[in-house]
C-alpha cells in the first residue's frame, strides 16, 4: 500500500512538474493534452477525500513552484548581503507557491461533494480547477494570474483562438477535459466506451482548430476593409538599478537616437517602455521638450512611459506626445508589483511607495491621427479583466510597456511575454509591446508576431497594423466561463445542507 502510494504521488509531482515547464519555458503545445493525465485518472477513481486531497496538493505545489520560481529574482533589487538576498527570494518563491496552491485548493476541495462517480464528474472538476485560476485575478488581495494552463498552447495560433470567445481560461477548461478524455480512454474496458471517448477527444480538438482556421481566416478579411497605419516600438538595453540612476536627458537621447537609427517614412505610433524616462513629467524640463520635438518633427505620436507626481503622490505612468503637446490625462498604472512597486504599510515604516491610479484613470490615449490605444503596463499585462476594460472603453490598438530587465536572463521574461500574446487574441487588437531589455514585439489578433526583438540590444522593429472598434464575444460578455464552477460549489453547500438536515 506504502508503495502504491508513493508511485502515485511521484506521478502526480512528475506531472506537476512537467506541466508546469511547457507552460511557462518549453514550447512544446501539444504536449499539454497529456501532462495532465496521471491528474485526471487520479481525479476520476479516488476512492476516499483524505486521498483525492493528498494527490491534488502533490500536484499543485510543484506546478506553482515551477512558474514562481522566476521570483528568485527579486534579488536583483535588494541591497543585501547575497545570502540575505537568496533566503527572502526563496522565502517569497515559497509564500507565492503556498498562496497560489491555497487559492486553486479553496474551489477543488468542493469536488468530493459534487462528484456523481460519471463522466461528468470530468466537467466537474476542470470547471472547477478552472474557477481556481480565476481565484488568481479576482481575489480582493495579492491577486497575481501569473499561471494558467493555456500558456501551454500559446505557440500554436491554431489552438488558441476560441479565447476570443470567453477567454483564456476557456482554453485551460478544454485542455482539462481533453486529458481526461484520453484518461478514461487507458481506463475504460470496454472497447466501445473507449473508442468513444477516443472519438470525443478528436471532435473536441478538430472542432478547436477548424474554429482557429475560420476565425483567422475573418479578422484577415476584415482587416483587407481597413486602413493600416505604421507603428514602432523602441527598446534600450539598461539593467536593473542602472536604469533608475539615469539621467532624463541621457535617457531621452538613448532613445531620439534608437528611434532615429531605425526610422521609417509614415511611422503613426512610436511604443517606449515603462518609465522609459525614469523621472518625474515636466512637459517644460529640456528632455521632455526633445520628445515633443521629435514628435513635431516626425508628425508622430510617442507613448513614453515616466513618473508622474499628483497631490504629493507618485504614480507610474504613460504619456501620448504628439504635434499638439503632451496629452492633459496620462494613462496611470493602476496594478503595482507587490514590495516591487508597492510595499505594504509603507507608511507605517517611513518607506515612500508608489500609488495606484483608481477606475477614474481607465481610458485611452489619443494619438496624432485620433487613434484610442487601450494601455497596460508591465504587471498589468497578466490580468485579462483590466486588458479587457480598456478595449471596452474604445482602444482600437492595445499596447504594453513593460520593463523586465530585473527578471535578468531567466525564462521569466518570455514567460510574461506570453500573456501579451494571449491579451492580443482575446482583445481582438492588434498589440504593440515595447520592453526594457526586451522582448518587444508588435502581435497579429490571432497572436501571430509581424516583428519581435527578444535580445537585450538597443533597436526598434516597425510593421503595419489594423486598428479597429470591433468587439468579440469575450470584449463583451468577460469571464463568464467562471460562473460554471461558482454553480457547482453552490450546488455542493445545497447538497451538504440538506444532506444534514436528513
Amino acid at each position: 500500500m506504502i508503495i502504491k502510494i508513493c508511485k502515485r504521488h511521484f506521478l502526480l509531482i512528475i506531472s506537476g512538474v512537467f506541466t508546469g515547464l511547457i507552460q511557462v519555458w518549453l514550447t512544446v503545445p501539444f504536449a499539454a493534452f497529456f501532462s495532465l493525465i496521471p491528474l485526471m485518472c487520479h481525479v476520476k477513481n479516488y476512492k476516499y477525500k483524505r486521498k483525492f486531497y493528498a494527490d491534488i496538493l502533490a500536484f499543485l505545489i510543484p506546478y506553482y513552484f515551477i512558474q514562481t520560481s522566476f521570483l528568485f529574482t527579486v534579488k536583483n533589487l535588494m541591497e543585501l548581503s547575497f545570502l540575505i538576498e537568496i533566503f527572502l527570494s526563496a522565502l517569497l518563491v515559497v509564500a507565492v507557491t503556498l498562496w497560489l496552491t491555497l487559492l486553486m485548493f479553496v474551489p477543488l476541495v468542493f469536488y468530493p461533494i459534487a462528484r456523481r462517480s460519471d463522466n461528468a464528474d470530468l466537467l466537474r472538476f476542470s470547471a472547477l480547477f478552472v474557477l481556481g485560476e480565476g481565484l488568481s485575478e479576482y481575489v480582493p488581495f495579492l491577486s497575481f494570474p501569473w499561471s494558467g494552463l493555456w500558456e501551454t498552447l500559446i505557440s500554436e495560433p491554431l489552438l488558441i483562438q476560441p479565447a476570443a470567445l470567453l477567454g483564456c481560461r476557456f482554453l485551460s477548461f478544454v485542455i482539462l477535459i481533453i486529458n481526461g478524455l484520453i484518461a478514461l480512454v487507458f481506463y475504460e474496458r470496454r472497447l466501445k466506451r473507449a473508442l468513444f471517448n477516443a472519438g470525443l477527444c478528436a471532435i473536441i480538438l478538430f472542432a478547436n482548430i477548424g474554429y482557429s482556421i475560420l476565425h483567422i481566416s475573418n479578422i484577415k478579411s476584415d482587416n483587407a476593409k481597413l486602413t493600416p497605419i505604421k507603428v514602432m516600438t523602441a527598446q534600450d538595453n539598461v539593467m536593473g538599478r542602472e536604469k533608475n540612476k539615469l539621467n532624463l536627458n541621457d535617457a531621452v537621447n538613448s532613445y531620439i537616437s534608437i528611434m532615429s537609427d531605425n526610422w521609417q517614412n509614415g511611422i503613426d505610433i512610436v511604443l517606449l517602455p515603462e518609465t522609459a524616462m525614469p523621472k518625474n513629467f515636466d512637459k517644460k524640463s529640456s528632455g521632455f521638450l526633445k520628445l515633443q520635438n521629435f514628435a513635431k518633427e516626425h508628425n508622430t505620436t510617442l507613448l513614453a512611459g515616466c513618473f508622474k507626481t499628483i497631490n504629493q503622490k507618485k504614480y507610474n505612468a504613460m504619456y501620448s506626445v504628439s504635434s499638439n503637446g503632451y496629452c492633459t490625462m496620462p494613462y496611470l498604472k493602476q496594478i503595482l508589483v507587490p514590495f516591487g512597486e508597492k510595499i505594504p504599510f509603507a507608511s507605517l515604516f517611513g518607506l515612500t511607495t508608489l500609488s495606484s491610479g483608481g477606475d477614474s484613470n481607465n481610458h485611452c490615449l489619443l494619438t496624432e491621427n485620433d487613434i484610442k490605444t487601450a494601455n497596460v503596463i508591465c504587471i498589468e499585462s497578466i490580468y485579462p479583466s483590466l486588458t479587457r476594460q480598456q478595449i471596452k472603453n474604445g482602444g482600437q490598438l492595445l499596447c504594453i510597456s513593460t520593463n523586465d530587465s530585473w527578471f535578468g536572463r531567466s525564462y521569466a521574461r518570455l514567460a510574461h511575454f506570453r500573456h501579451s500574446i494571449m491579451r492580443a487574441i482575446e482583445s481582438g487588437r492588434y498589440t504593440i509591446r515595447a520592453g526594457n531589455c526586451g522582448v518587444s514585439a508588435i502581435i497579429t489578433p490571432w497572436g501571430e508576431l509581424e516583428a519581435c526583438e527578444v535580445n537585450p540590444i538597443k533597436t526598434a522593429i516597425c510593421a503595419d497594423v489594423h486598428p479597429t472598434e470591433r468587439q468579440n464575444l469575450y470584449i463583451k460578455t468577460g469571464d463568464i466561463i467562471l460562473i460554471f464552477g461558482v454553480v457547482i460549489i453552490f450546488k455542493a453547500i445545497l447538497s451538504l445542507i440538506f444532506h444534514r438536515g436528513k
